[in-house]
């Protein structure tokens, strides 16, 4: 067995080990409390908040704070903040990928879209939809979306519509990183054409203006089908719209399935609101979570006495220098 000094030195290394993550954390929260014009009292708060939610969604509260240090940073409204931290833990716990990379998603998202008034629980819907819908791994999403943004953007096509079309095309075999490829090099054919393309335009009778606002009012996938008519499925003409190969390959990868099926996948993504919610509830159910639940409850509960422990010290340290 243990001796008593061996217990004693076990207690005086898990004290420390304790204290170190209290340390870690309260530094956290000093950088967080650094680059926001958050109060103190809110910053104490959200201090609070992130163990509970490390609790919650199993996310270690280390991670967690780090996530909200971005979230601080990157110019969301102060009222977003937590929320955005709350449905990228959640998303994190239902395997869509790492925490930094989720707040950082989501924080592109909803800064990309402005007038779409996007929550963070919104962009962790239509991703969990589109992921569900199609082939492709949740954390492909989560590397390649930075790519596609600013130019879905300018073209006016909605976040879900690209998620949809991401979805889509894996269905075909494109992983994330071809489709956002493909899909970029579409985007930008159609909104700003070569002069070859407006040729062609002219001779079916369509202006480049025309396809810019249908693009915008009507979406992508109408756009397509309505190029697809205009030329007859004529592939010479196609290209000649399309020049980037690897974006013809993505519009015919859309307009080629069977309809039904593209337009399932399109309405699933758009009406994705509470997936986030009910796929993070059936993976609380298994025992993997739960397990993992139960480990970081100790992580939790250590940062919580470390944090207690910090003023206990510094009395003991100031009371030491006195001495």
């Amino acid at each position: 067995g243990m001796g008593p000094v061996g217990i004693g030195t076990a207690a005086v290394l898990a004290g420390g080990a304790i204290v170190k993550l209290g340390l870690d954390y309260e530094e956290s929260f000093a950088k967080i409390g650094a680059i926001t014009n958050a109060s103190q009292q809110q910053v104490g708060q959200w201090k609070d908040q992130v163990l509970t939610l490390s609790g919650e969604t199993a996310q270690a509260p280390k991670d967690l704070a780090d996530g909200l240090y971005f979230l601080a940073s990157a110019g969301l409204d102060a009222a977003e903040i937590m929320p955005t931290l709350e449905a990228s833990a959640r998303a994190a716990a239902i395997g869509m990928g790492e925490m930094g990379d989720l707040t950082r998603i989501a924080a592109n998202v909803i800064n990309a879209f402005p007038e779409a008034g996007l929550k963070a629980a919104d962009v962790f819907d239509t991703l969990t939809a589109a992921v569900r819908e199609g082939t492709a791994e949740p954390n492909e999403f989560a590397d390649a979306l930075g790519r596609i943004l600013p130019i879905a953007t300018k073209a006016g096509v909605e976040f879900d519509e690209v998620a949809a079309s991401l979805s889509t095309l894996s269905n075909i075999g494109l992983d994330v990183n071809e489709g956002v490829t493909a899909m970029r090099g579409l985007m930008q054919s159609l909104f700003a054409p070569t002069a070859k393309a407006r040729d062609v335009m002219d001779e079916l009778g369509i202006s480049a203006d025309q396809l810019r606002s249908m693009l915008a009012e009507k979406g992508l996938i109408s756009t397509l089908r309505f190029l697809e008519e205009r030329t007859g499925g004529n592939i010479d003409k196609m290209q000649a719209l399309v020049p980037n190969i690897r974006a013809l390959t993505g519009a015919f990868g859309l307009t080629a399935q069977e309809a039904k099926k593209v337009d399932e996948i399109f309405r699933q993504v758009a009406q994705s609101t509470g997936d986030l919610d009910s796929a993070f509830k059936k993976t609380e159910k298994g025992e993997g979570f739960q397990m993992r639940k139960a480990l970081n409850e100790i992580r939790v509960e250590a940062t919580r006495a470390g944090e207690d422990a910090l003023p206990i010290l510094a009395d003991a340290v100031q009371l030491l220098g006195d001495v």
